[in-house]
């Protein structure tokens, strides 16, 4: 998956992709905002499923709150420092093939690890301002 720039563009390039398929679907990279900011919700659909599970189709979920050990690693769960305060900006979404629930299920999101430590170094000394998002997905048989 690519950017153009827009959470937009990204958004109609999602439902391009899945819509009527059964294609799955992993979007990962820097959103430059929080989960639950407007801009990563509208490029998600997320928050739609809740009204309309029809929605689903073309709806994106994030890994890290469908993961099968969802909360045990919450307090560690930061890619970027910014005035003090860790958050997660860069994501990791997936499609609905990848919702254990989900009659189109082709695996799921078994655990979501964070590395981030270098995040605390001295500025000077990093090699990227970012931490790092990884995803275990089990695939059916």
């Amino acid at each position: 998956m690519y950017a153009r720039g827009r959470s937009g563009s990204i958004r109609m390039s999602i439902i391009e992709r899945l819509q009527h398929t059964r294609e799955p679907l992993i979007l990962l990279g820097d959103m430059n905002d929080v989960t639950g900011s407007v801009t990563t919700q509208l490029m998600t659909e997320t928050g739609e499923v809740n009204y309309d599970k029809s929605m689903r189709d073309v709806a994106l979920f994030d890994a890290a709150r469908i993961q099968a050990r969802y909360g045990w690693m919450k307090d560690v769960a930061y890619t970027h420092i910014y005035q003090g305060m860790p958050e997660v900006i860069d994501q990791l979404f997936v499609s609905e093939e990848f919702l254990p629930d989900s009659k189109f299920s082709l695996g799921y999101v078994e655990r979501v690890d964070y590395f981030n430590d270098h995040l605390k170094w001295d500025y000077d000394d990093r090699v990227t301002d970012h931490g790092i998002i990884r995803a275990k997905i089990k695939l059916k048989d």
